[in-house]
């Protein structure tokens, strides 16, 4: 019996010494939002994707296997239904168990309207205590562009964690000190990078709002609110007529959609400079680098309007 109390102590030793306690299970929607995750539990856990950076978050299609994971998850976050429309349904309909961070319903973000082609809306901050119904809101959901926006979803979701596994919490306190120093020198670099980007250019869909109007730039809005949907003859030649009028420099691309109505666009336009932008890091590694990584490619891509 000593012998047994004794192997039951030293075990209780060797799982305290070792954090055998089973760390959060963590689900992500989309690659940016999964590698800043990655960074804030590093040493604890390593977050699971399941949006593939190639796949429009707009368009990706569920599977059992996926509805499995989510349902057996510690935490999943995501951006919200406006964005992941086809994720709503189950989180909506998670398990008690299942705590969920929605980064669209986070206060304090920074928040712009959806603009329709070549019209910017307004942009507004939420403070704590103002209610407003995110269900098919009128805001962009391209949050993660907006570095300021990423510095309060680290501090957000660090405050998650703790709550969720307190046996870890100095560990996630020193990983967001070390992540928002880091966001917040990325801001710092890029608004240095861009200080002379004054060209004009346009997107396939409008997912760059929030990183045009962080560093000032001179975005027109986009080509088409929902690129999965047919464009006419008319469409083409009011786009065309918009180039023209609007002095346009550049139109970007996006790995998630196809290229057809931009080439269409621009073999009608002369001195038009195509380019290829990515908002979620497609061809990135899945780590706690491709926030970064993201950011200065698309601040790279913005410098080649030139």
């Amino acid at each position: 019996m000593k012998k047994f109390v004794t192997l039951i102590y030293i075990l209780l030793f060797v799982c305290t010494v070792n954090k055998c306690f089973a760390a959060p299970n963590i689900i992500c929607s989309i690659k940016p939002v999964n590698s800043l995750v990655a960074a804030i539990t590093e040493g604890v856990t390593t977050p699971e994707l399941i949006i593939p950076g190639k796949v429009s978050p707009h368009n990706f299609q569920l599977k059992p296997s996926i509805i499995k994971k989510l349902n057996n998850a510690a935490l999943i976050i995501w951006v919200g239904q406006d964005l992941e429309s086809s994720l709503a349904k189950v989180i909506t309909n998670h398990s008690n168990n299942t705590k969920v961070l929605t980064l669209s319903k986070i206060d304090k973000l920074v928040r712009h309207s959806i603009r329709g082609n070549g019209c910017h809306g307004h942009d507004h901050k939420h403070e704590h205590g103002h209610t407003h119904n995110h269900n098919h809101s009128h805001d962009d959901p391209h949050l993660w562009l907006s570095i300021d926006n990423m510095i309060v979803f680290v501090e957000t979701l660090n405050e998650t964690l703790i709550n969720l596994d307190k046996e870890n919490s100095e560990t996630y306190k020193a990983n967001t000190i070390r992540t928002v120093k880091k966001l917040e020198k990325l801001k710092l670099d890029i608004s240095s990078k861009l200080k002379h980007s004054k060209k004009s250019f346009l997107v396939l869909h409008d997912s760059l709002q929030y990183f045009e109007k962080e560093f000032q730039l001179n975005g027109k809005g986009a080509i088409k609110y929902n690129p999965s949907l047919p464009s006419s003859a008319k469409s083409i030649i009011e786009i065309s007529n918009r180039i023209k009028s609007e002095n346009i420099s550049c139109i970007y691309k996006e790995p998630q959609h196809s290229d057809k109505l931009i080439n269409t666009v621009a073999s009608t336009s002369k001195n038009i400079k195509l380019l290829k932008i990515d908002p979620l890091g497609a061809h990135l590694d899945d780590n706690q680098e491709l926030y970064f990584k993201l950011i200065n490619n698309i601040a790279s891509k913005i410098q080649d309007c030139s």
